[in-house]
């Protein structure tokens, strides 16, 4: 029995006036990779990954795409999917 998979992430523009909500289906692998002196203090919740540095969104052949995302503090999140739907919205907390 193969389980459904999805991934969904929100993103905070750098203006923080608009919210990026991106939703991954057809998930083939998931990658984070967080500086080890991160890991020990997140409890303490001093710590966070940061803000978003840049991202890139790749074919990786023709049924699978990536989109990488680097961190100012140098972490990674990399994810494969068959699919990405990418939907923005107003930030009404501001």
């Amino acid at each position: 029995m193969r389980l459904r998979t999805t991934v969904e992430a929100t993103f905070c523009s750098f203006d923080g006036d608009t919210l990026h909500d991106l939703t991954y289906s057809g998930i083939a692998s998931v990658n984070v990779d967080v500086p080890n002196a991160r890991w020990f203090s997140w409890p303490t919740g001093r710590s966070r990954i940061d803000s978003l540095l840049a991202n890139e969104l790749t074919a990786l052949n023709t049924e699978l795409m990536k989109h990488t995302f680097l961190f100012v503090s140098g972490a990674t999140i990399s994810i494969e999917s068959k699919q990405v739907r990418w939907k923005t919205r107003s930030n009404r907390s501001r």
